[in-house]
């Protein structure tokens, strides 16, 4: 494409090694949310290999009119491990306070019961995500009022 007008093109494990790079530098350099009431959406990633992510983002508290934007999240915290118990996360949810040197407002999580668990024993104010609650129900009246026969549902 470029036909050697720049030089030499770096192989792929190159061009992946800046864009991790870049990365860690935009979360260690990013400006953590205590300027204004901020709010953590805090998630655990599905397991890849034996390992999962825990995140903690910071938005804000009030409402901004709009959907959320890509510069209104700041990543707060985020921990490699193979699993979070209620007691991991709240160690991760006191190490962030601690580190950004404020509270958030309340904190958005999905209904797992490691994040309640420590999100309650942080005792912050916790919001269930009802995205996720939608979606349950969404397949519950499709799977079991549209699709299966009324005489083929069994309790099982």
């Amino acid at each position: 494409m470029l036909e050697g007008k720049c030089g030499k093109v770096p192989c792929y494990n190159t061009v992946e090694n800046w864009m991790k790079k870049l990365g860690l530098s935009a979360y260690e350099n990013d400006s953590k949310p205590t300027d204004k009431k901020f709010a953590y959406i805090i998630d655990e990633s599905i397991m890849v290999n034996r390992e999962k992510l825990l995140l903690i983002l910071g938005v804000p508290a009030e409402h901004p009119g709009r959907p959320l934007k890509h510069e209104d999240v700041t990543v707060v915290s985020m921990k490699s491990g193979g699993s979070f118990k209620g007691d991991d996360i709240k160690q991760e949810i006191e190490k962030s306070i601690k580190e950004i040197k404020a509270k958030p407002e309340y904190v958005i999580s999905d209904q797992a019961h490691n994040l309640t668990n420590g999100i309650s024993q942080s005792e912050l104010l916790h919001h269930i995500d009802i995205i996720y609650c939608f979606y349950l129900n969404f397949v519950y009246i499709f799977v079991y009022c549209y699709t299966w026969p009324t005489n083929s549902i069994s309790v099982v």
